[in-house]
C-alpha cells in the first residue's frame, strides 16, 4: 500500500534538550566552583585570618582559574584570557614568581586585594548564572511541551540563588483590577470619554 509519513516532534528536539541540559549542568558546576573561590577570597580578606593562611588562600585562588574559564565557556579564547586577566588583577600583586621575574611588581608585593577579587568573581558568577538559566529555560520549555519524553528529573537542579534570578526574570502578569484607573478625556467640543 501507500506509505504513511509519521512525524516525531518529541524525537526531533531530543538533541536540543540534551545539549541545553548538559550546558546548563556544566555552567551550574562552574558557578559552584566560583562560589567556593568567592568564599575563600572573603576568608582571605577577613582581618582575623592569619597572614600564613591568607597567603595560602590567595596562592590557591590564583591557581583556580580553570573555574573562571569554565564559567565563561562558550566565549572566544581572547575574551576568556581578557576575563582571566581582569579577575586576576586584584591578586596578581601577590604572585611571588612574577615578583622574582618582574622587578616592577615587587613594590606591589603583599598588597593583594582578595575582597576586590571576590567582588569581581561575583560579577563573573552572575554572568554564568544567567547563561545557565537561559540554557535551563530552553530545556525546560521542551520538558513542558513533551513531559512524557523529557521528565523534569532529566533537568539539572538550579541552586537557590539561580531559582531566585529565574523568578525575577519572569514577566509579571498584572490583573486588570490592579491597573490604575485612567482619567477621563474631554474633547474640545466638551464630549467626555472614559479610557479603559
Amino acid at each position: 500500500g501507500k506509505g504513511v509519513e509519521v512525524s516525531d516532534p518529541a524525537g526531533a528536539v531530543k538533541g536540543i534538550f540534551e545539549a541545553q541540559s548538559k550546558k546548563a549542568t556544566d555552567l551550574i558546576s562552574g558557578t559552584a566552583q566560583l562560589d567556593e573561590m568567592i568564599r575563600q577570597a572573603y576568608e582571605a580578606a577577613d582581618p582575623k585570618t592569619s597572614k600564613e593562611k591568607r597567603n595560602i588562600l590567595i596562592l590557591g585562588l590564583q591557581n583556580s582559574f580553570k573555574a573562571i574559564t569554565s564559567a565563561i565557556s562558550g566565549t572566544a579564547d581572547a575574551v576568556q584570557q581578557q576575563e582571566f586577566n581582569r579577575a586576576n588583577a586584584p591578586l596578581d600583586s601577590l604572585n611571588i614568581f612574577k615578583s622574582l621575574v618582574d622587578p616592577t611588581s615587587t613594590s606591589k608585593f603583599m598588597r593583594a586585594n582578595p575582597e576586590a577579587f571576590a567582588k569581581g568573581l561575583e560579577g563573573v558568577r552572575n554572568i554564568a548564572a544567567r547563561k545557565a538559566i537561559q540554557q535551563y529555560e530552553g530545556a525546560y520549555q521542551i520538558h513542558k511541551d513533551f513531559p512524557q519524553n523529557y521528565p523534569k528529573s532529566a533537568l539539572p537542579t538550579l541552586p537557590k540563588y539561580m531559582q531566585d534570578i529565574r523568578e525575577s526574570l519572569k514577566p509579571q502578569i498584572i490583573e486588570k483590577s490592579q491597573l490604575p484607573k485612567a482619567q477621563p478625556v474631554t474633547t474640545r467640543g466638551g464630549v467626555q470619554f472614559q479610557r479603559r
